[in-house]
């Protein structure tokens, strides 16, 4: 080795993009920090031996700190994976459903994205635990890859929250179809739920629906954009509302393709003339900070164009944020080796009592509040420089 306290950084995500170029500067602050990048794109064809060459600098390092980032809002990435998660027997995947080629924002293939993704992130893992064993080189994840591909299965992560006690909506099922759809909706006495994709994020693909029990009317609430040219389905920075029964049919059938489930619509609280959701963006298991996301619609994203408060606004009582704290601490738990993680947290109208929607293994950063996300970077890095003091002193959980 060449200095027994040597640590180096290797950062895996989108480049050029604002989430890795910002986590570099970041770095730069740190002094004679090793740090090298490298982009799915450059990744994808042969991750393994990428990832080989790419180590071969950090081979006289003590400790490697790994950050993988989004692969979102690039569409060659996702192309990428979707190719990838067509077949990938290390994880049981394989399927015989046609792949046609993905336009950007477009909405298709979600569920082959994410076994892409999942069967990368084993690959980058597998071969970084090599090089450690070989190389005597210690691995400390910002988030363990395993750990990324768990909080990306939106219905998979909701159950594991609702086993450890976190309070969740109520979930109906995996969808099939609309009929489907309407057949658990009655037998559960629900007419309004929210439709999510399994493995979607960052609203993609989630629409509010709401049916009349007589069935005399219903309405679809969501940044889903259909082309009437091409009946082929897009994401939107607006949120669109349809009422025609067939298009909606439709929506519903398609997203079903990819893997849909529903769950309870819990009325969000207001503030002013507006409902509102809370992120919390947790930092070793604590909340580093809270944001409150305002909207006119039931879907809160801030791309969407909606708006944002600083918890202080909402005037909780001492009890109302002791419960928001411990509800934070508690979803944590079920995540115990996350360094950081986005939660969405809902105080549902009438009820002091927070609900989960969403756990976010990127939710580190809220759209409209970039300023700070050299701050939030900086505090992540001297968090792991407390992750690596606890691990050389044995104690690291």
């Amino acid at each position: 080795m060449v200095d027994g306290n040597s640590t180096a950084w290797l950062l895996i995500g989108n480049i050029p993009g604002a989430r890795v170029s910002g986590f570099l500067q970041a770095l730069q602050c740190e002094d004679g920090c090793v740090v090298n990048a490298v982009s799915y794109q450059k990744l994808l064809p042969s991750p393994r031996r990428v990832m080989q060459e790419t180590l071969r600098q950090f081979k006289n390092h003590n400790t490697l700190m790994v950050r993988l980032d989004a692969p979102g809002e690039n569409t060659a990435v996702l192309s990428g994976l979707i190719g990838l998660g067509q077949s990938c027997p290390d994880i049981g995947v394989t399927t015989n459903k046609s792949v046609q080629y993905l336009e950007h924002g477009e909405l298709k293939h979600i569920d082959f994205q994410f076994f892409g993704f999942q069967w990368l992130l084993l690959q980058v893992e597998g071969v970084l635990k090599d090089f450690s064993k070989e190389n005597g080189v210690e691995i400390i994840y910002m988030n363990p890859p395993r750990l990324i591909a768990a909080m990306a299965d939106k219905w998979d992560c909701q159950q594991r929250l609702k086993l450890a006690g976190v309070r969740t909506p109520r979930l109906l099922g995996v969808v099939r179809d609309m009929e489907h759809l309407r057949e658990l909706m009655c037998s559960n006495n629900m007419w309004r739920v929210f439709l999510k994709p399994r493995y979607g994020s960052s609203a993609s693909g989630v629409a509010a629906l709401q049916i009349h029990p007589s069935g005399k009317w219903l309405s679809l609430s969501g940044s889903i954009e259909v082309c009437s040219k091409s009946e082929r389905l897009y994401n939107s920075l607006k949120i669109r509302r349809y009422t025609d029964a067939a298009l909606i049919e439709y929506i519903v059938n398609h997203l079903c393709r990819d893997q849909l489930y529903a769950e309870q619509w819990i009325p969000k609280s207001r503030l002013g003339n507006k409902v509102y959701d809370i992120r919390a963006v947790c930092l070793r298991a604590v909340a580093d900070h809270y944001v409150v996301r305002l909207s006119n619609s039931p879907l809160t994203n801030m791309h969407l164009g909606n708006s944002k408060q600083a918890l202080s606004a909402l005037r909780l009582s001492s009890w109302q944020r002791q419960a928001l704290d411990c509800t934070v601490a508690q979803v944590s738990a079920c995540f115990p080796s996350a360094l950081y993680m986005g939660i969405d947290v809902l105080l549902p109208r009438g009820s002091s009592k927070p609900v989960v929607l969403e756990v976010n293994a990127f939710g580190d950063q809220v759209n409209g509040s970039l300023s700070r996300s050299g701050q939030v970077y900086a505090r992540q890095i001297a968090a792991m420089k407390c992750v690596l003091q606890s691990t050389r002193q044995g104690h690291y959980v």
